[in-house]
């Protein structure tokens, strides 16, 4: 059980990490093993998700709060970003499920890319 911003922060950058660790992992085996490739973005996604529901859990019903350490719009830009990015990611997910692989393909580079400036934009905005 998550107790204060502090311990919420870091399970939030431990999920997303993992997240953020099995797309890169699965960009790397994409043409190597494409069953490995699919699973480990499914596993991407998966981590993300619960990231996500963890952070907006303890945020909205229990009140924890996690502090910015830059003006709020920075902290209004990430969240901004990271939706964009949400929804890339699962048009990522979609493509590569149904097999639309130049759509995946072109896709790709921008999706990681973004994940990435999230994940870190996260570590600079906020703090535990």
């Amino acid at each position: 059980m998550i107790q204060n911003a502090a311990e919420l922060y870091i399970a939030v950058q431990v999920l997303m990490g993992i997240s953020l660790l099995a797309f890169l992992a699965g960009y790397f085996m994409r043409k190597k093993n494409k069953n490995i490739h699919g699973l480990l973005g499914l596993t991407g996604v998966l981590f993300n998700l619960v990231g996500a529901g963890v952070l907006v859990y303890y945020v909205y019903a229990e009140g924890i709060l996690l502090k910015n350490r830059l003006p709020v719009l920075f902290a209004y830009l990430h969240r901004g970003f990271a939706v964009l990015v949400t929804l890339l990611m699962f048009y990522m997910a979609y493509t590569g499920i149904t097999k639309q692989r130049e759509k995946h393909i072109k896709m790709h580079k921008l999706f990681l890319i973004g994940y990435i400036i999230v994940y870190f934009s996260g570590m600079i905005v906020f703090h535990g």
